[in-house]
């Protein structure tokens, strides 16, 4: 386990690019079976206001999805569905940059001085 803040973070760093990266390679089938999980709920409920809400989603490209993940507390199970904790999953461009060109956003100077609790100005 990472114990410095610079580790934790570096840490932190890596294991959301990996999971952008699994996300992004599965984006067309994880967005199909929402839309279907979508349908089947919409229809098993007769339309019922509370899930109609989510009938917009159904029209949506592609491109306009946003993918975040949330790591679950056990103890706190009532809170597994709440849309808070979220960590937002960088836009797919953003992480198709090549391991040369992360190194070097990883030790520019900004980056660098976030990491250390500097200002990145």
């Amino acid at each position: 386990m990472q114990t410095s803040e610079w580790g934790r973070k570096l840490y932190s760093r890596t294991l959301i690019q990996n999971i952008a990266s699994s996300v992004y390679k599965d984006k067309d089938a994880i967005i199909k079976g929402l839309k279907q999980n979508i349908r089947q709920t919409m229809q098993m409920s007769n339309m019922a206001p509370q899930v109609r809400i989510m009938e917009p989603l159904l029209n949506q490209p592609v491109s306009s999805f946003e993918f975040a993940f949330k790591v679950r507390d056990k103890s706190k199970p009532g809170e597994f569905q709440k849309a808070e904790g979220l960590t937002i999953i960088p836009r797919e461009a953003e992480t198709a940059q090549m391991p040369l060109d992360r190194l070097k956003q990883f030790f520019s100077p900004a980056n660098l001085s976030s990491m250390f609790g500097g200002s990145s100005s």
